[in-house]
């Protein structure tokens, strides 16, 4: 099964950690400098603060200044869970650390204005880490922590920003290193799609 890193133990990087280890991946859930407290209550008891759960054992919890340790272990997967005011904290930090960068799955949404336009955040991510050739994915639709617990399946998932053309269970997209995202949540009218694992 495959490596994923979460970077941010807030409530939507570590409700997807759900559906993730119960599918058998190693989720090493990275705090932000502003996550130290929960990454120690995490680690002492196993019970996310505010989720107010127990965070599965193959969840494994690590605080910001060990980011380079877990992308040492070449994950297949990097997923962002920090708000729309972390995004260029995440840039900063990943920014030196990556080599050979896997796919990176944002959760987080909104717009960033610039220079007199407005950006969605995974181009903010994708011209941040410009010199890497990354390839992104992002998650639309409504998206809520406890959905992701409670169902296994997280909200619609998102291809270079269109929604993914899939022909219903079982229809999986590579995102890289042999990883996979298989689209198999509950199809209603070929409109609903959910990203169930990789």
């Amino acid at each position: 099964m495959a490596e994923v890193v979460i970077l941010r133990a807030g409530l939507m990087g570590s409700g997807f950690s759900f559906p993730l280890a119960d599918m058998g991946h190693t989720v090493h859930l990275v705090g932000t400098h502003l996550d130290r407290d929960w990454i120690q209550g995490i680690r002492d008891s196993r019970i996310h603060p505010k989720l107010r759960l127990k965070l599965p054992e193959r969840v494994i919890p690590y605080t910001h200044d060990q980011l380079a340790e877990v992308l040492s272990r070449r994950p297949a997967l990097i997923v962002l869970g920090v708000n729309s005011f972390g995004v260029d904290w995440a840039v900063e930090n990943l920014g030196p650390l990556l080599k050979d960068p896997p796919p990176i799955l944002m959760l987080t949404k909104g717009l960033r204005g610039r220079d007199g336009t407005l950006q969605i955040l995974p181009h903010v991510v994708r011209d941040g880490l410009a010199r890497y050739d990354l390839k992104e994915v992002s998650v639309g639709g409504r998206g809520r922590a406890m959905h992701c617990r409670r169902t296994g399946h997280a909200p619609r998932q998102q291809h270079g920003h269109h929604l993914c053309g899939c022909r219903g269970p079982g229809a999986g997209h590579k995102v890289g290193r042999g990883a996979l995202l298989p689209c198999t949540s509950q199809h209603r009218h070929g409109r609903r799609r959910g990203l169930r694992g990789i």
